[in-house]
Parts: structure tokens; sequence; C-alpha cells
């Protein structure tokens, strides 16, 4: 996380901006194209001494790109990148990715095909004398518990091995930095989790600093103490998961961190919000008596019982081990909820319905 001394100011957005002192990672007002497209626009953002953070975003979005860039796999238009205060990338600057001290693990690594576990883990280390090979090797075999691999060939390894000798080889050169470009997300879920939280282990272990991009929200808190979103080729927001759920800086980030849908309603106080399914309350910035809004409502902010509107039960469906449902409202608006196992709802039920939301999030409505 940003330390006392580094900790940069924010933008109204909440990503951080400042100068790039002796920070991993600094980057200004980068702008990249793709064939003559704007892939990314006044990207803003930095992390301090050993911060893991994560990018998420739509496909399609730029956060490969971005990845890219700050490998120096891609060329920028304007802006800078700065790795430990120095420029390694402007309009007029591109320093060769060898010469940046940053690593990058693709979803699909390629890792020499005709030398053991343990040569691949060693490719890097040429100018280190053999006992020292040996030493970084072992260690790292032991740490990623793979030292029963070290003769092995990479054609008889599992994903999950496969993956855990990549990065591990990664980890021998010792970079500054280590970027993800989705590593996990060919994996079976148990394996893809446990390999998640083994890497975050051992990038804290040894204080090196790491951006991990993924589809998956779970994946990225879990292993990342700094989130940014990225929509349309803009970072929407920077910040920890816990405010990009309870304070999402704009409309977008709040329907694409929790799932949730957003409920027409209109201001009657300054805490109260009137909606189809009755009045909601908390604190709340929307404006002035009268103003329309619409309420940010998430699965786990819908009860079933005495509420103020009757919704029907239209769908019920497994997703990440939850049973959801989808309900109907009279006015024709969709929710998704959670209801607890007791309940026994079936697909046509009609339910009494209410909405408590953890968080009271409301936009200005555009009609």
């Amino acid at each position: 996380m940003f330390s006392a001394r580094t900790q940069p100011q924010h933008n109204e957005n909440g990503t951080p901006h400042g100068a790039p002192g002796n920070m991993p990672i600094a980057v200004s007002h980068l702008h990249c194209c793709q064939q003559k497209n704007t892939v990314l626009t006044d990207i803003c953002f930095s992390l301090a001494e050993d911060t893991l953070a994560a990018i998420i975003g739509p496909s399609g979005s730029g956060k490969t790109t971005l990845l890219r860039a700050i490998a120096g796999l891609q060329r920028i238009e304007s802006g800078n990148i700065h790795i430990k205060g120095r420029c390694v990338a402007s309009k007029d600057i591109h320093v060769p990715t060898q010469e940046r001290a940053v690593a990058m693990v693709f979803q699909q690594p390629a890792l020499f095909p005709h030398i053991t576990v343990a040569d691949n883990i060693a490719f890097g280390l040429r100018q280190h004398t053999s006992q020292q090979r040996n030493d970084i090797v072992k260690e790292l075999l032991a740490d990623f518990m793979i030292d029963d691999l070290r003769s092995r060939y990479p054609a008889t390894l599992s994903g999950g091995q496969y993956q855990r000798v990549a990065i591990a080889r990664v980890l021998a050169i010792q970079p500054i930095m280590v970027l993800l470009d989705e590593p996990f997300s060919h994996l079976e879920p148990d394996t893809r989790y446990d390999l998640c939280a083994m890497v975050k282990e051992q990038f804290i272990q040894r204080k090196i600093a790491s951006i991990l991009v993924t589809h998956e929200q779970n994946e990225a808190s879990l292993f990342a103490s700094q989130i940014g979103i990225i929509a349309d080729g803009r970072l929407q927001q920077w910040d920890h998961i816990q405010q990009l759920y309870a304070r999402p800086a704009n409309r977008f980030v709040g329907q694409f961190v929790g799932g949730g849908t957003f409920v027409p309603g209109e201001v009657i106080s300054a805490r109260d919000i009137q909606t189809e399914c009755g009045v909601v309350s908390g604190e709340h910035r929307c404006g002035e008596k009268g103003t329309a809004v619409e309420v940010l409502v998430r699965p786990y902010d819908v009860y079933c019982d005495q509420g103020a509107v009757t919704a029907t039960i239209s769908n019920t469906y497994l997703f990440d081990d939850q049973k959801y449902y989808s309900v109907l409202l009279p006015s024709g608006l969709s929710l998704r909820c959670v209801f607890p196992a007791t309940h026994t709802i079936r697909a046509g039920d009609n339910i009494p319905l209410r909405i408590n939301p953890q968080h009271l999030i409301a936009f200005p409505r555009t009609l």
C-alpha cells in the first residue's frame, strides 16, 4: 500500500499521481495507440515499494496493453513511465525491455521444452557462479513446493506446476517488478486460487512490487492491496477493494464491482430515496429533494420478507457455489438476489421484497 512518505495525491477518480521519486513504477498521462486506434488515454498511477496491485476491467479495455507498455513491449504516444525514478518511456524515449529490470509472466508462458525444470529456473543466471545458481534454484524449488519436479521436463507438468516453474524462473533474476497477465486464468478454480495465494506470499517475502491483470474480481482482491479499474482505455478508479465496493467513483465502477442493478428513485430528504421497492436510507450525495437518481442494488441488499413491493421469481441459477435468484419487479425491472438456503422458492413464486443496501450508492439519473 502507499507509504506515508511516498503516498501521492489523488485525482477525483481515486487515481494517484505525483512525482515518480524512487517508486518501482510511476505512470503519468500515458497515451497508447495500436494501428492508429487509441487504446489507453491519460493513464496515471504509481506504486510504492512492495505494493501488490491488480488491474481489472472488461475485455478489450486496455489492461494487457498497459502491462506491455510498462514492460517495453509497446511504445507509447505520450506521457511517461518511470521505473525506480528513471524514465523508461516517453514520446522520445523507449528503453528496451531487457534494460528495465521488469519481468512479465503471460497466460501461457513458454518454458524451454528441451531442458529440465531446474535448468529453466536457472536460465537467467548465467552471470552467477555455479554455487550461486544452485542456491537460488534450490530455494525457489522449495518455496514453490516443486522440488520433486527439478528433473522433469515441461511437457510432463500440469498447468499449475508449469505456471509455478514459470514464476519461479522470473523471480530467480530478482526483478524490480513482476507483471502478471492473467497467469492463472486457464487453471481449475481450486488450483487457481491456491497458486494466486502462494505467489502473493512469495512476492511479499521478497518485497517485490507486482501488477496482476485479471478478469476475476475475487482473484484481484485476494492478490492485491490496490486495484485499478480500466474501461474504455481510461483508469476509472484506483483504490482498495473495500472502497471500490463502498465508494465507487462513477456509475461504471459501481455496477462493475459487486454485480448490482440500478433501480430508479427520487431523493426525498438528505438521507432518503424513494424507490419502487420502498424508501432506502443512508449517507448519499445525490442532489436536492426531487432529484431523479439511480440506486445501486447488489444481490445481498435484497430481502425476502415484508416489503413495499411484491416481485416474481423469474429464474434461479448457481454461480460461484451460490444460489442466485432473478426477481421481476412490477415495473419489469429484474434484480439479482441471494436468499438463505432455508427459503424454498421456485420460479413463478410471488414474494414480498424490500431492499436495504449495506452502502447507499446512487448516481444522478440520465433521463
